[in-house]
């Protein structure tokens, strides 16, 4: 439950903010983006990143 996605034909300022307003009035919008939010917070992207780039230096990686 998304608006559309707007062509960049259509992309004006108006369009996009009538878009937002439309994902923040919309409570099932709201309670995606929390639950989102929560996940995005629990993960360690820097460390996941970190991770990866001492393997592909052909370290160990993290302790």
């Amino acid at each position: 439950m998304a608006p559309r996605p707007l062509p960049m034909a259509e992309l004006t300022a108006g369009a996009l903010a009538a878009a937002l307003r439309a994902c923040l009035d919309e409570p099932a919008c709201r309670e995606r983006a929390a639950v989102l939010a929560h996940r995005l917070r629990a993960e360690d992207g820097p460390g996941a990143v970190l991770s990866l780039v001492t393997r592909l230096a052909g370290g160990a990686g993290r302790p």
